[in-house]
């Protein structure tokens, strides 16, 4: 099976923990025609929260995500393996990397 791994860079913004931020800042990047493969929101404190989002690509999306207030991280780093569908697959990926010693968080 095929495994293709690239380095991705992470974009994340602050956002209040109230409905509807969540989507405001996402419909900023969709306008600039920004296509996501990652996207995960959470509280930080209460009435406050964090969106990190990959990939933003492009000189007009980058514009659009710094406008929305969206900052490439400096401390996160993101991998992309990219495979078939195969049962167990992300189990023995992460086996492999304990066995390596690379530590995750998330």
């Amino acid at each position: 099976m095929r495994v293709d791994v690239s380095h991705v860079d992470v974009w994340a913004v602050s956002i209040k923990d109230r409905p509807g931020t969540l989507a405001e800042k996402l419909n900023a990047l969709a306008q600039a025609n920004v296509d996501l493969e990652f996207a995960i929101a959470r509280r930080v404190k209460p009435g406050t929260g964090v969106v990190f989002v990959t990939p933003i690509k492009g000189p007009r999306q980058i514009r659009a995500a710094r406008k929305a207030g969206f900052e490439k991280t400096k401390s996160l780093h993101g991998i992309r393996v990219a495979t078939g569908n195969k049962p167990g697959f992300g189990a023995e990926l992460t086996m492999r990397l304990a066995e390596a010693g690379i530590n995750l968080r998330g």
